[in-house]
């Protein structure tokens, strides 16, 4: 499922394999047939380990329309926890609901104010305006409830290359800028991301 090395406390278990069935639910409920090409398992893999985290309660089945979902339980979430010690406090996702006008719209959600406006001023650029509130928990992670939440929307322009602009230079710049904002990075959105906190020799 990862190309790096993944940080994991080896206080239980599971496998490799059911572990990383386990990261691609940490953060969502997913159908069946999407959380079997998540876990890059081939079948017979994936249903083995399916029915042993189902019988340690790890997973619960969920059903919709199109298909059988599964999500994690509090002790499936606990277990998760203790193998890859998320830094709750470090923890955000952002969405990208509109484009007005060449302006992004993004707003971002954290468990802290601090990881809050941190991201908001390392990772989009040329930010215009932003706004900040605190709310309350609406399920971000939907088996760990936290008190409170921080959410902040920002506006910015995402420049594109001119027709006359070299367009290499403009990766360049991009690429040299995503690696500013790594050298820099407070957060975490995904398991990659959170062994940053974790490393791994």
């Amino acid at each position: 499922m990862f190309m790096q090395a993944v940080f994991r406390s080896g206080c239980s278990l599971l496998t490799d394999q059911q572990l990383s069935m386990l990261d691609a639910l940490f953060d969502t409920m997913a159908a069946v047939s999407v959380w079997r090409r998540m876990s890059q398992l081939s079948k017979s893999e994936f249903d083995q380990n399916l029915k042993i985290l189902l019988r340690e309660r790890f997973v619960a089945e969920t059903v919709t329309k199109s298909d059988v979902g599964f999500g994690l339980t509090i002790s499936g979430g606990g277990i998760w926890s203790s193998e890859r010690r998320p830094v709750w406090s470090s923890y955000c996702t952002e969405r990208y609901p509109a484009v007005i006008r060449g302006r992004t719209i993004m707003s971002v959600t954290a468990v802290s104010p601090q990881t809050r406006n941190d991201f908001i001023a390392n990772w989009p650029p040329r930010v215009q305006r932003t706004r900040n509130a605190m709310i309350a928990d609406y399920g971000l992670i939907y088996w760990h409830p936290f008190d409170r939440l921080f959410v902040g929307l920002a506006t910015y322009f995402h420049r594109h290359p001119q027709l006359d602009e070299d367009p290499h230079r403009h990766i360049q710049e991009d690429h040299l800028r995503r690696k500013v904002v790594e050298g820099s990075r407070t957060w975490w959105r995904t398991i990659g991301e959170l062994q940053k906190f974790h490393p791994v020799s």
